[in-house]
């Protein structure tokens, strides 16, 4: 990861109240892929997972997350409701998804780490 292309720095630039000061926590949501175009599956092996009956972790770390959503990310969803994604990296794989449930370590791998972050 390159520090001076990530994009969380310009989110830490344009939110730059402390969650932590805030009391609030990262966590991950867990959705199960339902729509995704055909393009997602031949972006490379990032956005193979972005496949219909798939799930997938997306972490909501603190420089995402948005003091009028009571520090939750935007797109985080509601439980077993349907809704839109898109990557950011390729505005061309989209989809819809079902979220499943949030915690606080992502469970979707051993290691604890996410797939995808929200922007």
């Amino acid at each position: 990861m390159n520090e001076t292309n990530d994009i969380r720095k310009n989110l830490r630039l344009r939110y730059p109240k402390d969650p932590v000061k805030e009391n609030s926590r990262e966590y991950c949501v867990v959705f199960e892929v339902t729509k995704s175009k055909h393009k997602c599956n031949v972006l490379g092996d990032d956005f193979k997972l972005l496949r219909k009956g798939e799930r997938v972790c997306v972490a909501c770390e603190g420089a995402a997350m948005r003091k009028h959503l009571n520090y939750r990310c935007t797109g985080h969803g509601i439980e077993s409701r349907s809704t839109r994604w898109a990557a950011l990296e390729a505005s061309h794989c989209h989809g819809r998804w079902v979220r499943v449930g949030d915690h606080g370590r992502c469970p979707c791998h051993t290691d604890g780490m996410p797939d995808f972050i929200f922007v």
